[in-house]
């Protein structure tokens, strides 16, 4: 039996178009278990429009960092000076920081894995058929002193300018 590689934001958009075939489409492994269940392998959208939506998102991003949050931030080792949209922390490094974190200083790029504990409150086997990518939201930052009980993860994407329309999949 495959397992799936399923993502917040993949359930989150299987619920936005309301479409199962969307979701089994993204969520089935590549190669092997694809042509097996007879799914086309994923394509990439490259189109100029795609590119320059992403170029858009990574422009922004490093704007909020730079001058919203100056000396706020906590970013990502930068090695050979790379962009800070390709950086992110190890699952160690973030939980590491997280309760280093002091209120209105911000965390970017951490890696976050779905816990044994959210798995079993919705009755999801963590060696069974599902599986899980780690999260990486762009910022987490604490509300108060004690981040067990209130932090806060917000996309840095610029939404206030964003709209959509919930749309439906059919055959």
């Amino acid at each position: 039996m495959p397992r799936f590689n399923l993502s917040p934001s993949l359930i989150g958009r299987f619920f936005y178009h309301d479409c199962e075939r969307h979701l089994r489409y993204h969520a089935t492994p590549p190669e092997q278990e694809r042509a097996g269940a007879g799914i086309p392998a994923a394509a990439i959208d490259t189109s100029p429009v795609t590119r320059a939506l992403l170029d858009a998102g990574i422009r922004w991003e490093e704007e909020v960092i730079r001058t919203k949050l100056t000396g706020r931030v906590r970013l990502p080792d930068g090695g050979a000076g790379g962009p800070i949209s390709e950086r992110s922390f190890s699952i160690e490094e973030s939980f590491n920081l997280l309760p280093r974190l002091s209120p209105g200083e911000a965390i970017y790029q951490t890696t976050i894995p779905a816990s044994i504990h959210f798995l079993k409150n919705y009755g999801l086997d963590p060696g069974g058929v599902h599986r899980f990518s780690p999260c990486r939201p762009d910022l987490i930052r604490p509300m108060k002193k004690d981040l067990s009980r209130s932090s806060t993860s917000k996309p840095a994407k610029n939404s206030a300018s964003a709209t959509g329309s919930r749309r439906r999949c059919t055959s």
